[in-house]
């Protein structure tokens, strides 16, 4: 039996998963649930847990800090994360933090049985597209690279502004923003704006509150 512990701030995530792996073949069963890292703490001591899930993003808590949490409370619990996203920036910082599988809530039921089998086995799956950027960190910092102008139109973005009123404040064309907001998905394989805005936001780039 493969006792799983789930982290997930919406309740129906939990029991749609409970739901679904209550008849598992390979004996993998969700234990316990909290819907934040506070609660997770305080319980899995308590349990005979042999995989954590946790969700990416658990309301405004930083990611890094949550898996941080975790480790320092159960350094021999390996981790999956659990989450609706698949931003390539994120998989990249989740692993090189001690991650040891990235899951898709959209992946096939076959498929997320198999991670958790694997990683109770004391595997790590890289996923194919992360394993180059894994492999050039250089001096050991996983931050990338973000010029001035790339964090201020950020800091707008996390203000409420739109492309135009960005465009307008830094005298440039909405053309030229949108290019800016382009490379900046690429740097942080960001799929969506709200998604760019938490990623500054988790990493202190740009103040959490605007002044």
């Amino acid at each position: 039996m493969i006792h799983v512990f789930m982290i997930d701030d919406h309740p129906a995530v939990i029991q749609g998963l409970e739901f679904m792996l209550s008849d598992s073949e390979e004996g993998v069963r969700i234990i316990g649930s909290a819907l934040n890292i506070a609660d997770a703490i305080a319980l899995l001591p308590t349990m005979d847990v042999k995989v954590i899930l946790l969700d990416l993003f658990l309301g405004d808590d930083d990611p890094l800090e949550n898996l941080k949490l975790l480790n320092m409370t159960l350094p021999g619990i390996p981790v999956i994360i659990y989450t609706a996203g698949n931003s390539v920036w994120w998989k990249q910082r989740m692993f090189r933090a001690g991650i040891s599988a990235y899951l898709c809530k959209c992946m096939d039921e076959k498929k997320m049985i198999s991670t958790i089998v694997n990683v109770a086995e004391g595997n790590i799956l890289l996923p194919h597209d992360i394993i180059p950027a894994l492999h050039t960190n250089i001096k050991g910092s996983n931050k990338p690279i973000f010029t001035q102008e790339e964090i201020e139109i950020g800091r707008d973005l996390s203000l409420g502004l739109t492309i135009k009123r960005i465009a307008a404040k830094r005298r440039k064309s909405p053309s030229s923003i949108e290019k800016s907001l382009r490379v900046l998905r690429q740097k942080t394989g960001a799929t969506t704006l709200p998604e760019l805005v938490r990623i500054f936001l988790c990493h202190r780039l740009i103040p959490m509150t605007s002044d």
